[in-house]
């Protein structure tokens, strides 16, 4: 992930920092690949419970995501993105980019 993702989200965020210029176009074309790259793994992405829950409205359903095992144990895979979660590190641009 980290040979794909890299630049796009680098690209980005200096973007969002002004430091760099992206035609329209440009800019549509990255985010499609944040978002492509997003769709292709996004079931072996890891979630995170570090923060808290935005609740958006009361419910008694648990809003815990589902937990599916397609491995066993010893197989347990992740997808990172320098070691870390990849998620939030996308988040983090895409919330810079939307500013």
């Amino acid at each position: 992930m980290d040979k794909f993702l890299e630049e796009e989200l680098t690209t980005l965020s200096s973007f969002a920092e002004g430091k760099t210029e992206l035609s329209r176009e440009q800019l549509k074309t990255r985010l499609g690949v944040v978002g492509a790259i997003l769709h292709g793994c996004a079931s072996v992405l890891p979630f995170w419970y570090d923060e808290e829950k935005i609740k958006l409205i009361e419910t008694v359903v648990d809003l815990e995501p589902l937990s599916m095992r397609t491995t066993t144990e010893d197989e347990k895979q992740q997808v990172t993105y320098k070691g870390g979660n990849a998620r939030k590190a996308i988040i983090s641009v895409m919330d810079q980019v939307q500013v």
